[in-house]
């Protein structure tokens, strides 16, 4: 793995965040004020994995029965 002083780019890596909780403590809340405040991509697991449900999809399918 390179290191940031060695690579050929001149920007740092881009730091990866994790708001971990309970419900309701305000993570979905938390982090979308983040994302738009660095200008960085909001995603959110459980939003994909209800899309992905929603779709009808084989892999929403299966993701159904266990949840």
């Amino acid at each position: 793995m390179r290191s940031w002083a060695s690579s050929v780019d001149s920007q740092p890596p881009a730091p990866h965040w994790v708001f971990l909780g309970a419900p309701g403590v305000g993570k979905g809340t938390y982090s979308t004020r983040v994302a738009k405040a660095l200008d960085v991509p909001h995603i959110a697991c459980g939003d994909l994995v209800r899309n992905e449900i929603k779709s009808g999809s084989e892999r929403g399918n299966k993701a159904r029965l266990v949840i």
